[in-house]
């Protein structure tokens, strides 16, 4: 795939997450919450680290729902393991019970709608399959949940249009990211940053390849719309 350059463009700026917690403690600034947060592992997965009430108090862990809990999910599971884990939710019942080994505590669930009605949940990570991505976050975000999803967030114009509307309603008091890693490294940033400057010369065409075979073609979701609830 080869893709001709846009002209000009000013420094892209870096999107970040917006904060504020669901706690019965003070609200969360979201300028806050952004000191606050802090990268996992290799999966980019950004959680907050609050020291509310001492830094072991069980009140500064989030609640955690995972949903879907094989393959990707599994990449999350040690930066979770560092938050209160409450529910588990998967159709498929091996991952679900592998998941219950490492969280035996959580709930179970085999519908994420369920998943979202349990109370003490705070915030999601939603690793389901791409064309459910949108469906579980506007979910969850009208449920005052906080929100990590992989990518792609929507897999079409109208679902973007929607999650935006949801988001721009709770933007200051939910934190939200997509899981797009490389948005999240500072060398790709770096990068980023010295071909716009100028580091390679001007730029006019960028080649892109990859090696991946799937098993399978993909698959595209039939047009439907998408449920504001």
């Amino acid at each position: 795939m080869k893709v001709k350059a846009p002209g000009q463009q000013p420094p892209a700026r870096p999107r970040q997450a917006d904060g504020g917690l669901q706690t019965s403690a003070p609200s969360i600034k979201r300028r806050q919450f952004l000191k606050s947060a802090a990268f996992i592992g290799a999966s980019g997965l950004m959680l907050p680290r609050l020291k509310l009430f001492g830094a072991e108090a069980p009140s500064n862990k989030l609640n955690i729902a995972l949903i879907a809990t094989g393959h990707r999910a599994q990449d999350h599971f040690e930066g979770v393991s560092h938050e209160n884990v409450v529910a588990l939710c998967d159709i498929n019942e091996k991952h679900l019970a592998s998941a219950a080994e490492k969280f035996p505590k959580a709930k179970r669930y085999a519908d994420w709608r369920k998943c979202l009605e349990q109370k003490d949940v705070d915030a999601i990570v939603c690793c389901t399959l791409d064309h459910t991505h949108a469906f579980v976050t506007n979910w969850a975000m009208n449920r005052g949940k906080h929100v990590y999803c992989e990518k792609p967030l929507v897999n079409s114009v109208e679902e973007a249009r929607v999650i935006r509307a949801t988001w721009l309603k709770n933007k200051d008091k939910l934190a939200t990211q997509v899981g797009t890693q490389r948005h999240q490294f500072s060398n790709f940033n770096r990068v980023r940053e010295m071909i716009r400057d100028g580091a390679i010369g001007h730029l006019e065409e960028v080649s892109a390849w990859a090696t991946a075979r799937f098993a399978e073609p993909a698959i595209c979701p039939p047009k439907a719309i998408l449920p504001a609830t």
